[in-house]
């Protein structure tokens, strides 16, 4: 996996910069009653997780933001609750401790959060590297996936880029590549067919012009696998959709994801990755595809893919939407190396501006050329997803919100999600940032011009669907210029 994107630095200030002197800090202060012994630990485990450091006995600090404010006045309403005492107020250091000795306890307190990521990942690696055939073929359920939402959480408060930030983002990706490469070996190879299985189950070539039988009601692993055999095995290929139990195939029928079907779950393995083993196919693009399909049907998290949730999201919103089993299989859509796209409904905020706009633009440029977007009021976005099985972004209860627990406003969120290995991507998810967050606006040189060519958009255009029009045209020029800044840095032209 690419690096993850670290929290905005306070003040513009970049991680490897000095700090200057006019860097503002937020302080608290308390002072705790001395019983409950279970509540002191639990104030700080909570200042822990907001990123705060102690600089003094009973005193803590945080750089200046709003998000930081907030977070503080939480933590003192929850002191004073508990029979305590508390206080926030606003800093900057003139003589004794200075900024950038405030800054080195920041990215002292994150290396040792990363040093715990990469012990626990080389653990895993080592493990899974050393694995023989008959032993373990993937870390504990869940246990990759919790490491990646760990390393989340630690960079979404690594305000000034702790060293050892990318060393664990490394760790951890060795840890995935070699799940995947013990999961790859194991995959059974074209010749073989479980127990039971005719000589259908070998050879899929053999299968064109039959019909495929699957359960009604089909969803992830019957859509993906639907998909494979179209594009791979039979461009004309038919579905017939039966009750699960009791059928009896016809001849000329092959079935699938069903019980005692000639192809179905394998082991741990889903329909989907059966096919692609009897295909016998070296694409990394279909293992990764496979994994991800795994992830969302079986629900294990063996693989850990960040992408599992997108395409949930899909294959939730096309179930919603089509009752027929041959209109979702139509629907389907296209596979692509990250994931699945369709013309999916999405339901967002009225009055669109920064990230609104520019994850729609990333929508239809990246995930769902065909997308169609809703702009409602903002209390009504969650109500459309439930009710249409649409996917709402950045709004109060939706699958995307504004900003997710890991600090991320929606556009981040898809980028990690779906086009993670895009460095120019990656780039704009910056821009977009330091746009749409007031304490982030110093992030990026270019995110105070995005922020008021944003505010202007409403102003020229006659409803949203508009200003998604007319932005689309900046978002593709920063994405082009960013794509061209990459390439002359990479040529040295």
């Amino acid at each position: 996996m690419p690096p993850i994107a670290h929290r905005a630095r306070p003040d513009g200030v970049s991680a490897t910069s000095a700090i200057p002197d006019r860097t503002r800090w937020l302080l608290l202060i308390h002072q705790l009653p001395p019983k409950p012994d279970y509540f002191r630990v639990k104030v700080g485990r909570r200042l822990q997780r907001v990123g705060a450091v102690a600089i003094k006995n009973s005193v803590y600090a945080l750089p200046h933001g709003d998000d930081a404010q907030e977070d503080l006045q939480w933590i003192v309403r929850e002191i004073v609750e508990g029979g305590g005492e508390a206080w926030v107020c606003e800093a900057s250091f003139l003589e004794g401790l200075t900024n950038d000795g405030v800054v080195a306890l920041f990215r002292e307190a994150r290396d040792r959060d990363y040093a715990a990521l990469i012990d626990e990942a080389s653990r895993i690696a080592s493990e899974v590297e050393g694995s023989t055939p008959g032993g373990r073929t993937a870390p504990p359920t869940g246990e990759l996936t919790r490491l990646r939402r760990r390393l989340a959480e630690v960079a979404a408060i690594d305000f000034f880029g702790a060293p050892a930030g990318p060393a664990a983002e490394a760790a951890i990706a060795r840890a995935e590549a070699a799940v995947r490469e013990v999961a790859r070996r194991r995959m059974p190879r074209p010749d073989e067919a479980a127990p039971g299985m005719g000589a259908a189950s070998r050879d899929l070539a053999s299968l064109r012009g039959y019909v495929w039988v699957t359960r009604r009601d089909v969803h992830v692993d019957r859509i993906a696998s639907a998909w494979l055999i179209r594009r791979f095995v039979d461009p004309t290929a038919t579905f017939e959709f039966v009750p699960a139990a009791g059928y009896s195939p016809e001849p000329g029928e092959v079935r699938f994801d069903m019980f005692e079907a000639e192809f179905t779950h394998e082991g741990d393995r889903c329909t989907f990755e059966t096919l692609v083993g009897r295909l016998g196919t070296d694409d990394p693009a279909l293992g990764a595809l496979g994994e991800i399909v795994h992830d969302v049907d079986c629900k294990d998290a063996k693989f850990g893919r960040v992408e599992a949730g997108g395409l949930a999201a899909l294959i939730d919103g096309i179930a919603a939407a089509h009752a027929d089993d041959a209109a979702r299989i139509e629907r389907g859509g296209q596979v692509r190396n990250r994931g699945v796209t369709t013309r999916m409904r999405w339901v967002t905020r009225r009055h669109i501006r920064v990230n609104r706009t520019a994850t729609a633009w990333l929508i239809r440029r990246f995930v769902d050329p065909e997308a169609t977007f809703e702009f409602v009021e903002p209390d009504a976005v969650a109500d459309v997803e439930r009710r249409t099985g649409a996917v709402g972004f950045d709004a109060p209860g939706a699958r995307y919100p504004h900003k997710d627990a890991a600090g991320r406003c929606s556009f981040e969120a898809l980028v990690e999600e779906h086009r993670a290995d895009d460095p120019a991507l990656r780039g704009l998810a910056l821009i977009v940032r330091s746009a749409d967050f007031p304490e982030s606006l110093g992030l990026t040189p270019e995110g105070a011009g995005v922020r008021a060519i944003s505010q202007g958009f409403p102003l020229v255009a006659t409803d949203d669907h508009e200003t998604l029009d007319r932005a689309s045209f900046l978002y593709d020029a920063l994405y082009a210029s960013l794509e061209a800044r990459l390439s002359q840095a990479e040529t040295g032209d």
